[in-house]
């Protein structure tokens, strides 16, 4: 009950400040605010809030974490007045001729911090805008594509193929020839032609290779695969730069790599 009615307030608290945004934006943009001007507006915020808020709410969207934020605020104007200084100096190059630099390039943001606000804070800035926003770091399962329990019953069923080989059986239990050929005789019990006596008595490549466990043998048993290998998680940013030169603002929010 209690967790319900905090819900219903945080809704309606978000519902009213888009209502005051939205309401807000409404009586700059007119020319005269009349009592009916205003009634019209402030009737048309609340269906704008409230569709804002079903559409957060399906996209699931948020602010995200907050890491790294206090350093990327403080790295910002130094971002900003080194962007504007370098978008200064390409205009110029544009308008003696140059073709203009820029190129898309995908930013993997450290673990914890928001792709909203970084996204806003890049955006901000003349030298980048944000035009999409991704993950990086599915888990590692330990196996490859198509893998799994049926993988590990594939390698068993190799290595007991392996095993029938060497002993002279195929999968039926009739004998082979390559048992025959391995073992110095031929199905009925006599020496195979070609072979000698001393080669009957030599143990088969086949039966060694039989003894040694399979290579996808493992010591886990049968069936199971190696427990998940986490690998670090966050978000990435889709960003149009204006030049190659990295910034502060974007060694504070990155990994430092750019793709």
């Amino acid at each position: 009950m209690r967790r319900t009615t905090r819900s219903l307030a945080a809704a309606a608290g978000e519902v009213a400040a888009w209502w005051l945004v939205l309401t807000a934006l409404y009586l700059v943009l007119i020319s005269d605010v009349t009592p009916l001007e205003f009634a019209v507006g402030a009737a048309g915020a609340v269906l704008a809030a409230v569709a804002a808020r079903l559409a957060r709410t399906a996209a699931e969207a948020g602010t995200g974490g907050g890491g790294r934020a206090l350093a990327a605020a403080l790295h910002w104007p130094a971002a900003l007045l080194t962007d504007t200084a370098r978008l200064a100096a390409v205009t110029a190059g544009v308008l003696c001729g140059r073709p203009a630099p820029g190129r898309f390039r995908v930013l993997r943001l450290r673990p914890g911090t928001g792709a909203a606000w970084a996204g806003a804070l890049l955006s901000a800035t003349p030298g980048a805008y944000v035009v999409d926003v991704g993950r990086y770091g599915e888990e590692d399962t330990g196996a490859t594509e198509g893998e799994g329990a049926c993988g590990g019953g594939a390698s068993a069923a190799d290595a007991s193929a392996s095993a029938a080989d060497a002993s002279g059986a195929d999968a039926s239990g009739a004998p082979s020839a390559s048992g025959a050929d391995a073992s110095g005789t031929d199905a009925s019990g006599a020496p195979a032609p070609g072979i000698d006596a001393s080669a009957s008595g030599a143990p088969a490549s086949g039966a060694d290779a039989s003894a040694a466990p399979a290579s996808g043998a493992h010591a886990s048993p049968a069936g199971e695969n190696p427990a998940p290998r986490p690998r670090p998680r966050g978000e990435t940013l889709t960003v149009h730069v204006l030049t190659d030169d990295v910034t502060g603002l974007e060694r504070a929010l990155t990994l430092g790599d750019r793709s």
